[in-house]
């Protein structure tokens, strides 16, 4: 028979153990997807910024 400390314990290692994995799994997910998305968002504001910047300097 445990005692309550020993499954308060067991509780705080499961956890963080739990913690541990997740951080390993959804990290990387959180980059890949936040690169992904990065890049398509730069290239569909590429050619809008340099005209934009072009018809900046064609007004000074």
């Amino acid at each position: 028979m445990s005692t309550g400390f020993e499954r308060r314990r067991e509780r705080a290692r499961r956890r963080r153990q739990f913690e541990e994995v997740a951080a390993w799994v959804i990290l990387p997910l959180i980059v890949v997807i936040t690169w992904i998305i990065g890049q398509q968002v730069y290239t569909e504001l590429e050619e809008p910024i340099s005209v934009f910047l072009q018809n900046i300097d064609l007004e000074r």
